[in-house]
């Protein structure tokens, strides 16, 4: 099941099949679909975390019980269909998503990952594509991912491999924003919601919208892009409040406007 807790200013979604090892079934992917979309009504969010529920696994890829039994290629393409399509819309939600990789991801449990924006590790924490160990490729959309923020030879590394990738290597190599011992990694995760909370509210969800639409696209086309987002941005409450703030010497009071 998906559990959501609402905080302030920032919601918390947790990923808690014990019995399972937090896998992903069809049932708990149509839930995490549903909560993604109400959150997403929520203009006053700010950031949405997503973990898995206990100490040793953040998702452990996808239900083997369940895709035991789908059965032919029209079938398994339909099932990496649905799932790309709930990951696309986890990784174009409106605000900075964070991934607390607080146990191990394996195989779909990292596809998950890629979909978030940033991906806070605990030290004990690990990662590992073991779909080439099982015969396949990633078939929740993370392949592309994966290519864009680590290059050809680690992506060809880590897809062709599927060996298990440590919090420190991960931290090293891009796929990792940070790494923290497992008692504090709530503490870390909630001192980056801080920070990404401090941001003016219109100008984050801009640079978010702004990175995804700019990949793949022409460069005139992009800076097009960019212009009508800063201009929109320009007369806002909050571009003038920072403005008069630094001018002032104080701190900034954003609010969204």
């Amino acid at each position: 099941m998906i559990r959501l807790a609402m905080m302030d200013g920032w919601a918390l979604l947790t990923v808690d099949r014990p019995e399972a090892r937090n896998a992903l079934n069809l049932e708990t992917l149509e839930q995490l679909d549903a909560s993604l979309k109400e959150l997403e009504q929520l203009e006053s969010l700010r950031a949405l975390v997503l973990t898995g529920a206990g100490e040793r696994v953040f998702i452990s890829g996808g239900d083997l019980k369940e895709f035991e039994r789908i059965r032919g290629m029209e079938a398994a393409r339909q099932m990496s269909s649905r799932y790309q399509e709930v990951l696309n819309r986890l990784e174009r939600f409106p605000v900075p998503v964070v991934a607390a990789i607080n146990g191990h991801a394996l195989g779909g449990g990292c596809e998950v990952a890629l979909a978030c924006d940033f991906r806070i590790m605990a030290e004990e924490a690990t990662l590992r594509f073991k779909q080439v160990q099982m015969g396949l490729v990633t078939g929740w959309g993370s392949g592309p991912r994966l290519l864009s923020l680590v290059g050809y030879a680690q992506a060809m590394h880590l897809l062709l491999l599927g060996e298990e990738v440590d919090a420190k290597t991960a931290l090293a190599v891009g796929l990792a924003h940070d790494v923290a011992p497992r008692e504090q990694l709530d503490e870390r995760v909630e001192a980056w919601i801080r920070k990404l909370m401090a941001a003016p509210p219109l100008a984050a969800r801009s640079v978010k919208q702004l990175l995804q639409k700019w990949r793949g696209m022409p460069l005139a086309e992009a800076q097009k892009l960019e212009r009508e987002h800063f201009a929109a941005l320009w007369e806002t409450e909050d571009h003038w409040e920072a403005s008069r703030a630094t001018l002032e010497k104080r701190r900034p009071v954003f609010k969204g406007r």
